[in-house]
């Protein structure tokens, strides 16, 4: 932690600025942090609904071959 230092009765001037980027480097930390859990948890989220997605493909189609088979001839 930074300790500001005291020079004839007051603080200095750059203290004050150097202070005030410390709270906001620490601000922009704290949030950097928060964003990369949330985006985590986006992407978590996102690949469970492909598998749930896919799961219930394949039950509709009755077996994952099926489905398979079915995008091979859509595709011919």
């Amino acid at each position: 932690m930074w300790v500001a230092t005291f020079s004839n009765g007051g603080v200095d001037e750059n203290d004050i600025i150097i202070m005030t980027q410390m709270r906001q480097i620490n601000d922009l930390d704290k949030s950097l942090k928060v964003a990369k859990k949330r985006l985590q948890l986006v992407i978590g989220f996102t690949c469970v609904v492909i598998v749930l997605f896919v799961l219930i493909l394949c039950i509709i189609f009755y077996s994952p071959i099926c489905f398979v088979l079915l995008l091979n001839e859509e595709m011919n």
